[in-house]
C-alpha cells in the first residue's frame, strides 16, 4: 500500500526531487488504512515569494522616504543658498581699486540721480580726482549716501527758488549752485553692472569720516574748486559782511551775498560767506555744508580763530 504527496524544493536549479512516502497512515483508499486528513502543507516557494514581497514593500518604503528627505534636504539648501546671495554674501565680489592721491582732495559731484545698488537708494554723479580727471557714471554708496541725495534735493530747491532772481547789492543774477563731497586721500572704488549699465561704485564705508566735507558752489566752478584745493598754499577765508566783494558786479560778488541767501532759507544746517585764497590771492567763493559733524556754522558763531578740516586743510581765520 502506497501513498504519495510531492515536495517541491526550491534550490539554486529550480529542481523539483520527488519523496515517495509508503504510509497507510496517509491514504483512507488503502486498506488497512486510518484514513486520516491530512492537511496539505504550503509549498515554501509561497512562503519564499510572500517573503520577498513583504522585503520588497518595505525597501520601496524605505526608498521613498529616503528619497523624500534627499529632495527635502535639496530644497533647503537652495532656499539658504538664495538668501545667502540676495544678501550679497555669495555674489562675485569686485576688486577694490584705489583712485586719486595719498595726499590729494577729491570731489564727488551729484546729478540727482538715484539707483538701487546691493538694496540701497544711492546718489549717482561724477568723481572729479586730484589731477582733475573726471569719471562717469559714478556712484556714492555707504555712509552718508542719504544725506548727500537730501542735501542735493536742498539746494535743487534752492536753485528753483532763486535762480533768475538779481542781487539787490551788486545788481547781478543770481547763478546756479552745485553741492559736491570732498574725499581727503584716495577713493576705494569698484566697479559694478546694474540693469546693463556700467558704474564705478565708491565704497564710502572704506574712507575715514574725518576725510569726508561737503560743500557748494557756483555749478561751473566746481572743477576750480578741486584745482584750488590740490593747490598748495591755499585757505580758506570768510568775507566780513562790510567788505567790498560784495559788491563786485560779477559772479564771485554775487556767489558771496546768495551763498547767505541760501543758509537763510534752507532747512538743513548751512553757512555762507567763505572762499578759497589761492596763493596768488585770487578768491574762489564755497560753501560748507554742515555734515558729517563738520559744524561750521556753528564754529563760525563761537568766534573761534580758526579749526582744521580735512586734516589740516580749511583754516578759518
Amino acid at each position: 500500500m502506497r501513498a504519495s504527496f510531492l515536495l517541491a524544493l526550491r534550490g539554486p536549479r529550480d529542481l523539483v526531487t520527488h519523496v515517495t512516502c509508503h504510509s497507510p497512515l496517509l491514504n483512507p483508499s488503502d486498506a488497512g488504512g486510518l484514513g486520516l486528513p491530512v492537511a496539505s502543507p504550503r509549498p515554501l516557494y509561497v512562503q519564499g515569494a510572500n517573503s520577498a514581497a513583504q522585503a520588497s514593500s518595505s525597501a520601496q518604503r524605505g526608498g521613498k522616504a529616503r528619497l523624500y528627505a534627499a529632495i527635502g534636504a535639496v530644497v533647503i539648501v537652495i532656499v539658504i543658498l538664495a538668501a545667502l546671495y540676495a544678501g550679497g554674501l555669495l555674489r562675485p565680489q569686485a576688486s577694490v581699486h584705489y583712485l586719486g592721491s595719498p595726499s590729494g582732495y577729491e570731489a564727488f559731484v551729484p546729478n540727482g540721480q538715484t539707483v538701487n545698488y546691493n538694496g540701497q537708494t544711492d546718489p549717482v554723479g561724477n568723481l572729479i580726482l586730484n589731477n582733475g580727471t573726471t569719471l562717469h557714471d559714478v556712484i556714492w554708496n555707504g555712509q552718508y549716501a542719504s544725506t548727500i541725495i537730501n542735501n542735493h534735493n536742498q539746494i535743487v530747491q534752492l536753485n528753483s527758488q532763486f535762480v533768475g532772481q538779481t542781487d539787490p547789492v551788486n545788481h547781478q543774477p543770481y547763478v546756479p549752485l552745485q553741492d559736491f563731497y570732498v574725499i581727503k586721500g584716495q577713493v576705494p572704488i569698484e566697479q559694478a553692472i546694474i540693469n546693463g549699465q556700467t558704474y564705478y561704485v565708491i565704497e564710502a564705508n572704506k574712507i575715514n569720516p574725518a576725510n569726508i566735507a561737503g560743500f557748494y558752489t557756483y555749478d561751473k566752478w566746481v572743477p576750480n574748486f578741486v584745482a584750488a584745493i590740490n593747490t598748495p598754499g591755499t585757505n580758506a577765508a570768510v568775507i566780513p559782511g562790510n567788505s567790498p566783494v560784495y559788491d563786485w558786479a560779477n559772479v564771485t560778488g554775487t556767489l558771496v551775498y546768495e551763498t547767505h541767501l541760501y543758509q537763510q532759507y534752507s532747512s538743513i544746517d548751512i553757512a555762507g560767506g567763505y572762499v578759497l585764497v589761492l596763493p596768488n590771492k585770487t578768491i574762489t567763493p564755497l560753501e560748507q555744508l554742515e555734515i558729517l559733524l563738520v559744524h561750521l556754522l556753528a564754529i563760525f558763531m563761537s568766534q573761534t580763530k580758526y579749526i582744521t578740516l580735512l586734516t589740516n586743510f580749511l583754516i578759518i581765520f
